[in-house]
């Protein structure tokens, strides 16, 4: 510049080459590859400022070289960035066109284009060749990359203007060499793409497009972004960069994901989208496992929805299969797990990728159509009812959402052929089954392994995780399935046929066990509050199905009498109008009521009648106040609130213990009610029923016993405390059995013998001296069983570590010495001999007083029993004779 800037430069240049002792000359030579390009004659100050800066960083980059301790401080650091910023102003940041991003203007601009173009290009050249140099690559990058990719742009790809003949200034030369310097910038672009970390280049580049910049940068730009698209990894790199690390729900990141889309989509174009672009998106996927980058998963979802709208066979060819084949691996055979192979990531992401794409609407682009899902809709149901009650509650949560919304677009029809596959594993066309040849096993992790024996799944449980994924509309549509599998009896609960004997019996322990299901949810149905104000509302699919029940001419008395209780509760809650609809079938109630034998069951069908042709509503017919102690209480049973149906199962209970006649009637109401209870979670309502079965051990022994000591064997599904207090029932129930307690004596010596067994030191000191008082009660008549039970206790007494099971075990044995007294001797012979060495072994040298006390008195017994059988006591035999006279 002429005046004032001209001087300050020529002041700084003259000052520094002194100190530094060199010419012009020596400056070129030193960076000649800067200056062989400098295509001008015009030498000014300034132009040799910005080579004396280029010698500079020379020469600091041999300094630097020389030895690897010679570093720089902070505060040298800092000097080194400001001279490089002061000197991209001055070289580059105010040489570019003023409509680009970065142009810094000047109070004047220089009127030599051709000069202002070779101290552009020079100077950009200059600090892309610094950048190879590892001393100086980090004084550069990033903070000034922008401004070297700014004018790299402008030079390689800025329209040129074709020389007139009348023009001075662009000459055809001038032209020609402009030609050479683009093409010589378009490959230091590329270089620069090479060297550069891919995020950081990106980013910088990305920084650079504006709105208002001109058509041909903003065409560079994303012709570079695009080439780096289509390099290796440049999906996830471009991701990377735009992103920033982000991983959150906000708007702009949702804007961002939108942006990647539409480039990743803007690809289509290309020959190798599908080779390249596509495959490189998917590889996303492994990305996200490696460095937990979950917004990843979002692109790819994105990509899959814009893709599928846009091209559905490549779609479902590409991303969708890819995205589903984890879960084909769990219907398919052919795949082989490791052992004990580790799925927990793979079957989560798989399940966050499917939500995503059918379900999660945030996104723009609309969700892929459900009919997508349907082979693998049990795989998904499976997945669904084993993560119920683990630890993966979130997955568990949209497995739910993504059924749901997949049963929502079903027909009824087909909603019920799912259910026929869900709940009794039949197969429907075009669903796929989960295999049965491997466990899943959810704890901590997912794990699968291999199974020697086909997997069935528990009905049981399948049932509770159906019932707990439907809503209303779709309850109501089970109730109806339900009650047309007891019409068509010979397809879901079919008799034996003439095959083989172990085969008869596998086939009768399925049926067994789906009709206890189907009891089960029908009754659950039925006290379901939002159920029932359904059916209040559309009740006539319904009384359709039980109007074919009670028409079927069914021989099972027990399914009979729960449809009947089923439509006592639907008819009593329904309205005045409600009822007109039931009145369909008061017919095969009177004919049903005239057939059975059983007068419970008359009494109901008396009393649906009765109630289906009153004109008002129960509830208007009668006042609260008149209703009975054991109304209310069933009334509360059905009740929402937990507390309430514990303590109404608590006041039947009393009432059954009390013999009141409204229970009596209805005892077999009673066990089905007690009986459905023991599925509840909750403690407070578990015990309760308990209660009430104990309480009904009068009326059905056999029953009773059979499902309280049932509930005692089921280890896995009951806590400590509710055991203990299970065994004490049991107890109890055994006491009021009286002398009828013998006839159940294998049933309770095997259900505490078994316990005696369990990994909890707490239960089998429990069930210890359960097993003790058991065997008092039965007067210690057991038989040969008393042989098997000393062993047991024997063995826990010299095997087990736990005090207190060790404690019970020897109060068991010092009972039944007491109850036996000499007839020990007939039923143990040679297993005394081990009992007595143990028994010493314990009274001589154990550490707990307690067991040393017990010891001692077992021992006492014993010593008096022995007394006993081989010194009995006499007996005198008086014999009087009478002679009459005659």
């Amino acid at each position: 510049y002429e005046g004032d800037f001209e001087v300050s430069f020529q002041n700084k240049y003259e000052v520094i080459s002194e100190i530094l002792s060199c010419t012009y000359d020596d400056v070129s030579k030193k960076i000649a590859p800067i200056t062989s390009i400098y295509d001008t004659d015009k030498i000014t100050y300034e132009w040799k400022y910005i080579c004396l800066n280029f010698y500079i960083l020379e020469l600091l980059n041999d300094e630097l070289s020389k030895s690897h301790l010679e570093v720089l401080s902070v505060q040298e650091i800092k000097k080194v960035k400001t001279s490089l910023a002061n000197f991209l102003l001055i070289g580059v940041l105010k040489n570019l066109q003023p409509n680009l991003p970065h142009f810094v203007r000047t109070e004047k601009d220089h009127d030599d284009v051709v000069y202002t173009y070779n101290v552009l290009k020079c100077t950009t050249l200059g600090l892309s060749n610094c950048i190879k140099h590892p001393n100086l690559r980090m004084l550069i990058l990033p903070h000034f990359l922008q401004g070297i990719l700014m004018a790299c742009l402008q030079v390689a790809n800025c329209p040129l203007k074709k020389p007139t003949k009348d023009s001075t200034i662009i000459t055809e030369a001038t032209y020609n060499k402009f030609l050479e310097d683009q093409q010589l910038f378009k490959n230091v672009l590329n270089k620069l793409r090479q060297n550069i970390h891919p995020a950081i280049f990106v980013k910088e580049t990305m920084s650079l497009f504006q709105s208002n910049s001109p058509t041909w940068f903003k065409k560079a730009v994303s012709n570079i972004l695009t080439k780096m698209l289509r390099s290796e990894k440049g999906v996830e790199n471009i991701a990377l960069a735009m992103l920033d690390g982000r991983d959150d729900d906000t708007a702009q990141t949702w804007k961002i994901l939108d942006v990647l889309t539409k480039l990743v989509m803007s690809c289509r174009k290309f020959p190798d989208f599908r080779q390249n672009i596509c495959a490189q998106v998917l590889n996303l996927l492994d990305s996200v496992k490696a460095a937990d980058l979950f917004v990843f998963e979002r692109l790819v979802i994105s990509c899959t929805k814009v893709l599928h709208s846009e091209d559905k066979e490549l779609c479902e060819a590409l991303f969708f299969q890819r995205i589903i084949t984890p879960l084909l691996y769990f219907a398919y055979k052919e795949h082989k797990f490791r052992e004990s192979d580790d799925v927990t990531d793979d079957v989560k992401q798989t399940i966050r990728l499917v939500y995503g794409c059918f379900v999660d609407n945030s996104a723009n682009p609309p969700c892929l159509p459900m009919e997508l899902l349907k082979s693998l809709v049990n795989v998904v149901f499976h997945f669904y009812h084993i993560t119920v009650k683990s630890p993966f509650q979130a997955t568990n949560k949209e497995l739910k959402e993504l059924l749901i919304k997949y049963l929502h677009c079903c027909e009824s029809d087909e909603v019920s052929r799912l259910f026929d596959n869900f709940l009794f594993g039949f197969d429907v066309a075009d669903v796929l089954r989960f295999r049965t040849d491997v466990i899943v096993e959810i704890a901590e992790k997912i794990t699968v392994r291999r199974s020697d024996h086909t997997v069935i799944d528990n009905t049981e449980e399948v049932a509770d995780a159906l019932f707990s994924l439907l809503d209303v509309e779709q309850k109501i549509v089970l109730f109806g399935y339900l009650l047309n599998c007891i019409i068509e009896k010979a397809t879901y609960f079919p008799t034996s046929s003439n095959k083989e004997l172990l085969t008869v019996e596998e086939e009768a322990c399925t049926v067994v066990e789906r009709l206890l299901t189907t009891h089960r949810l029908l009754s659950q149905l039925a006290d379901s509050k939002e159920v029932q104000a359904s059916l209040n509302n559309k009740p006539e699919n319904i009384v359709k199905y039980i109007n074919n029940v009670l028409r079927s001419d069914s021989d099972d008395s027990q399914f009979i009498f729960t449809i009947v209780m089923i439509l006592d509760n639907l008819v009593a809650n329904a309205s005045a109008d409600g009822r007109l609809k039931y009145q369909i079938l008061l017919q095969p109630l009177a004919e049903i009521a005239s057939k059975t034998s059983d007068a419970e069951l008359r009494h109901f069908c008396d009393k649906i009648a009765t109630t289906i042709t009153e004109k008002k509503a129960k509830g208007k017919n009668k006042c609260h106040n008149e209703a009975t102690e054991f109304e209310k209480a069933l009334e509360d049973v059905c009740d929402p609130l937990l507390p309430t149906r514990g303590h109404a199962l608590l006041v039947l209970s009393k009432l059954v213990e009390k013999k009141d006649k409204e229970a009596m009637e209805r005892k077999q109401y009673l066990l089905n009610l007690f009986q459905l209870s023991l599925k509840d979670e909750d403690s407070f309502i578990y015990l309760n029923a308990v209660q009430g079965l104990a309480a009904l051990a009068d009326v059905f022994p056999d029953t009773v016993l059979e499902v309280l000591c049932e509930e005692y064997a089921d280890f896995a599904k009951k806590s400590e405390e509710t055991r203990l207090k299970l065994g004490e029932v049991l107890v109890r129930v055994v006491k009021s059995l009286g002398e009828m307690a013998p006839k159940y004596k294998s049933l309770l010596l095997n259900t505490f013998l078994s316990g005696s067994k369990d990994d909890d030191h707490l239960i089998r000191a429990s069930s210890l001296s359960n097993l003790g008082e058991v065997c008092r009660v039965l007067g210690y008549k057991l038989g040969t069983i008393a042989t098997e039970v000393l062993v047991c206790v024997h063995a826990v007494i010299a095997t087990d570590k736990a005090a207190e099971a060790r404690r019970a075990a020897l109060t068991v044995i010092r009972q039944l010495f007491v109850g036996l007294r000499s007839e020990m001797i007939a039923f143990l012979k040679e297993d005394i001999l081990p009992i007595y060495r143990t028994l010493k072994e314990v009274y001589c040298n154990d550490r707990d007083d307690v067991m040393r006390l017990q010891a001692q008195l077992a021992l006492e017994e014993l010593n008096e029993n022995m007394k006993t059988f081989v010194f009995p006591n006499p007996e005198l035999s008086f014999e009087k004779k009478v002679v009459m006279l005659g």
